[in-house]
């Protein structure tokens, strides 16, 4: 029942009833200064999921504007013209994981070091694991988020090899057996 505005030179957001349309929350607090260049979000499970160009997710309450949470996509130290934080996007959100790339639409070369594809858990904003991947952006030129998923796996594009990655859950457990011998 909230729909949301966001202010791109202020980079906050409002939310408004979708009843009674009146503001219910916002200005919140600004989000990075980078994000200015790549200001997106998405809705997931009753959060207002933002990131950009300043290399930081956050989460919001919908109902309140509430900050859940904030994740920081860390550089390597003199590596990205960025800063502290490397470009990201939100590639998507599924089954309670935020994926999440950096990338940028014309990178120099040699490419930055430390680009990685990262898993956090939508909930919390904790880092569940990540992989050594430069994202290819998309056309609009947003920093690396061509993913896609489908059955229980996750592709993506990585530019540091050109390669085509698939992601999936392995074996939950492992039986080993061997016959039964005895001693003479």
């Amino acid at each position: 029942d909230v729909f949301v505005f966001s202010g791109r030179q202020t980079l906050t957001y409002y939310g408004y009833s979708m009843t009674t349309m009146e503001q219910i929350w916002g200005p919140v607090a600004p989000e990075m200064d980078g994000n200015y260049y790549g200001l997106q979000s998405w809705v997931y499970d009753g959060k207002l999921i933002t990131a950009g160009y300043g290399g930081q997710v956050r989460a919001y309450e919908m109902k309140t504007g509430k900050i859940l949470w904030n994740y920081n996509a860390t550089t390597v130290p003199f590596e990205s013209p960025y800063g502290n934080n490397y470009p990201i996007n939100v590639g998507l959100i599924a089954d309670g994981k935020v994926y999440i790339g950096a990338g940028e639409h014309s990178p120099t070369q040699p490419t930055w070091r430390g680009n990685v594809l990262q898993c956090l858990d939508a909930d919390t904003g904790e880092l569940i694991w990540n992989f050594p991947c430069y994202g290819v952006s998309q056309p609009s030129g947003n920093a690396g988020n061509y993913f896609a998923a489908a059955d229980g796996r996750l592709l993506a594009l990585n530019a540091y090899d050109d390669a085509i990655y698939c992601f999936g859950t392995g074996p939950s457990a492992t039986t080993v057996s061997a016959p039964t011998v005895t001693q003479p």
